[in-house]
């Protein structure tokens, strides 16, 4: 066990060997894309948000929907499965589906993570769900990037979601 100066990093370091270092640092948004390129894992990535005061509390209603690339749907559920069908998004593009849920609150928090991708990785694209915004009680709109440098998406990504309120 490593002792002086620096040891709370060493520490850090020390025990990181004796963990999952893949699902570690895929928690990490920033680093989302470059290790998610490095372990070539479609379905090994989530985009996680997280902010102080937020209750994730035992889900009560689930569900799920297809909405098409672009498109508006409707999930009125605290966790569930949004399939966004026909991605077509160019290499470095950004497309979004709006999902209207009654669950949402103006200041609501939503945890999203990349489920399924129906595409061949890397041959059709890389989808990357980047973030959840809450646009208004009610509504969320999910962006998702296509990461690969020179291949367009072809294919349906399924996204799990949770939303977590804020703790009054």
């Amino acid at each position: 066990m490593p002792v002086g100066k620096n040891k709370g990093l060493k520490y850090f370091f020390y025990h990181l060997n004796f963990l999952n270092v893949k699902k570690i640092i895929s928690l990490i948004l920033p680093m989302a894309y470059a290790i998610g390129r490095f372990f070539s894992n479609p379905t090994g990535l989530l985009t996680l948000v997280w902010t102080d005061n937020q209750a994730f509390d035992a889900p009560t209603s689930s569900g799920t929907v297809s909405i098409a690339q672009g498109g508006t749907g409707t999930l009125n559920a605290d966790t569930g499965v949004i399939t966004v069908t026909g991605l077509t998004a160019a290499s470095g593009a950004i497309v979004q589906v709006t999902v209207n849920n009654n669950k949402v609150a103006a200041n609501s928090t939503v945890l999203i993570s990349g489920n399924n991708y129906s595409g061949t990785w890397s041959t059709n694209g890389e989808p990357m769900p980047m973030a959840a915004t809450i646009t208004g009680a009610g509504v969320m709109v999910i962006r998702i990037g296509n990461f690969h440098p020179a291949n367009a998406l072809s294919g349906n990504l399924s996204i799990s979601f949770r939303v977590g309120q804020p703790i009054v």
